[in-house]
C-alpha cells in the first residue's frame, strides 16, 4: 500500500519452504514485519478467529500519519493509530495473512458476506472464460444479488445457466449468480484495472428513479 511500506513479508525462508513443502503458501501476503503489528477485526473491530474474514489493520512506524489536506479520508482510514486497509484477509494457524477480497466489493445478500473474487475464481475454473467481474446489484428481496459478468474465449460459449449449475455445483447455493452478462470486455481504467463501479452504474440508477 501506498500509506506504507509492507507491513506483511514473505521471507526467503518462506518462499524456500514454499517451494519444496507448501505451494500454496505462495497465495499468501506474509506474516506482520519487524516493527509491525497486524490485526484482522470484525465490524466492531474486534479480533477474529484462526481462520474467520474480517479487515486487516496495521499499525507500524513507517504507516502515513494521514492525507494531505484530506481530514474525512484520514479519519476513515486511520482509528487510534490503526491504518484501516480496506482489504479483507483470514490469517492461519502459522499467523500467515491471505487477502480474500476487498471490503468495497463484498456483496452482503440475504444477511451473508460474499466474496466476489471467490466466485471470480469460481467461474474462471470453466475453459471457455477469458475473465469475469463479480459484483452485487440491488434487491428487494435479498439487500443484494450476485451478478456476474463474462468475458468468453474467442470462438467460445456458454449459456448463463451452465454458468449458474457450475456455480451452484462449486459454491453455497447463495454465492452463486442469479444473472449473468456476457460482454466483449471488461471495462478498465488507464492501470487496467476493472471498473466495477462502472458495472454497477445502471442498477444503481434504477434504484434512484424507483425511490
Amino acid at each position: 500500500m501506498t500509506e506504507g511500506t509492507p507491513f506483511l513479508l514473505l521471507t526467503p525462508e518462506d518462499h524456500r519452504y514454499a517451494m519444496t513443502e507448501n505451494h500454496q503458501l505462495l497465495k499468501s501476503a506474509g506474516r506482520p514485519a519487524v516493527l509491525s503489528e497486524v490485526k484482522i477485526v470484525n465490524e466492531k473491530g474486534e479480533a477474529v478467529s484462526v481462520g474467520e474474514a474480517g479487515e486487516i489493520i496495521a499499525q507500524a512506524p513507517q504507516i502515513t500519519k494521514g492525507y494531505w489536506n484530506r481530514d474525512l479520508e484520514t479519519k476513515k482510514a486511520i482509528k487510534n493509530q490503526w491504518l484501516y486497509t480496506g482489504d479483507i484477509g483470514v490469517r492461519d494457524e502459522h499467523g500467515y495473512i491471505y487477502i480474500v477480497d476487498r471490503k468495497k466489493d463484498m456483496i452482503i445478500s440475504g444477511g451473508e458476506n460474499i466474496y466476489p473474487a471467490e466466485v471470480e475464481k469460481v467461474i474462471e475454473m470453466l475453459p471457455e472464460v477469458l475473465e469475469t467481474a463479480v459484483i452485487g446489484i440491488p434487491s428487494l428481496e435479498w439487500g443484494e444479488q450476485v451478478k456476474a459478468f463474462i468475458v468468453l474465449k474467442k470462438g467460445k460459449s456458454l449459456s448463463e445457466q451452465q454458468i449458474i449449475d457450475h456455480c451452484k455445483r462449486n459454491l453455497a447455493s447463495y454465492k452463486k449468480p442469479s444473472s449473468v452478462e456476457f460482454l466483449a470486455e471488461l471495462p478498465r481504467n488507464a492501470s487496467g484495472k476493472v471498473l466495477k463501479n462502472k458495472l454497477k452504474e445502471p442498477y444503481l440508477e434504477n434504484v434512484n428513479k424507483s425511490v
